[in-house]
């Protein structure tokens, strides 16, 4: 990433006529790396949704509070959005991208060590898992409102269509993994086929959420 940055800063000091710009090979890097960020986002949002009642059971909480996990999103979005707007205002673009990811990977984080505390402690396992899913509703908008502005920056008129279209479907993409994934992850069953098995349902809480921490910050170290 140095070196692309070094060899953009290098060729940007080439005057070009008036109306021109010089794309770059990388825009593809730039547009997948903006697309998986988001589709990492829209996991965060959803991935409760389809195991609430095994979510519900780690936690020692109601499926409506297991619901305001995802809700908490609907209700940050307009404060997130302020933020999003003034980041794309006073930084670049790419600092606003490195912003959201880092959201990202310490939602993940934050996540994680719920699912280590909650044994002991269920219900301040999921405060803190409530946390991460704030900081996450954050950096939302981020995502949503700059696929646009990522062709803008980095492609031709030609290919601006294609580029805003492609990074549009990754969050909804994000949204069918996060509902499709944690019930494979996460199974209520033991090794005999006993149902509502607490210690299945840990291990597989556990896998699910380090894992997805592990994804986000490889995303978040991969914008740096």
């Amino acid at each position: 990433m140095h070196e692309l940055r070094s060899a953009v800063d290098s060729t940007m000091a080439v005057s070009l006529p008036a109306g021109e710009f010089r794309v770059y090979g990388a825009r593809w890097h730039m547009l997948v790396l903006y697309a998986s960020s988001s589709l990492l986002n829209a996991v965060l949002w959803i991935s409760f949704a389809s195991i609430d009642d095994d979510v519900a059971t780690f936690y020692d909480v109601s499926v409506s509070a297991v619901n305001w996990l995802a809700i908490v999103f609907q209700v940050m979005y307009f404060p997130a959005m302020l933020f999003a707007l003034y980041l794309l205002a006073a930084f670049d673009l790419r600092f606003t991208l490195v912003v959201g990811t880092g959201m990202g990977a310490a939602a993940g984080v934050l996540r994680a060590v719920s699912a280590l505390v909650a044994p002991s402690a269920p219900h301040l396992g999921y405060a803190v898992c409530m946390a991460g899913q704030l900081t996450a509703s954050m950096a939302q908008p981020i995502f949503l409102s700059t696929p646009a502005k990522v062709a803008a920056n980095w492609f031709p008129v030609s290919e601006r269509d294609l580029a805003t279209t492609i990074g549009s479907l990754f969050n909804p993409l994000g949204n069918a993994m996060g509902q499709v994934v944690p019930p494979m992850v996460v199974v209520s069953t033991d090794d005999d086929g006993d149902n509502d098995d607490m210690a299945a349902i840990r291990r597989g809480m556990q896998r699910l959420l380090w894992g997805q921490a592990a994804v986000l910050t490889l995303s978040w170290l991969w914008t740096l």
